[in-house]
């Protein structure tokens, strides 16, 4: 007996979707922003992997540059993700 699965993906409004993309940036920023300023006050970045943080950047970058490419640069999630980017990096710098 062969079994035919099929996925139904659901559809969002544009609106909803557009809110959603929207959200990206500030929960990016916000998840974030703690880890900065605490390592910052308290001059150390505790035992934060170098690894796992370069990594992040290394992803964070490829995003960018797909929202770039395939996107054709769309603003909304080009601003979460190049966001997303540059907190990274001075995570990164922070561990320095």
């Amino acid at each position: 007996m062969i079994t035919t699965c099929f996925y139904v993906m659901p559809t969002f409004a544009p609106n909803v979707l557009m809110t959603a993309q929207a959200l990206t940036a500030p929960i990016s920023i916000f998840s974030k922003i703690p880890q900065i300023l605490l390592a910052y006050r308290i001059k150390s970045t505790g035992q934060l992997s170098t690894t796992t943080a370069m990594l992040n950047i290394g992803g964070a970058l490829a995003r960018v540059i797909t929202t770039i490419t395939e996107m054709q640069g769309d603003m909304l999630i080009l601003i979460g993700t190049a966001s997303a980017a540059f907190l990274n990096i001075v995570i990164v710098a922070q561990i320095f």
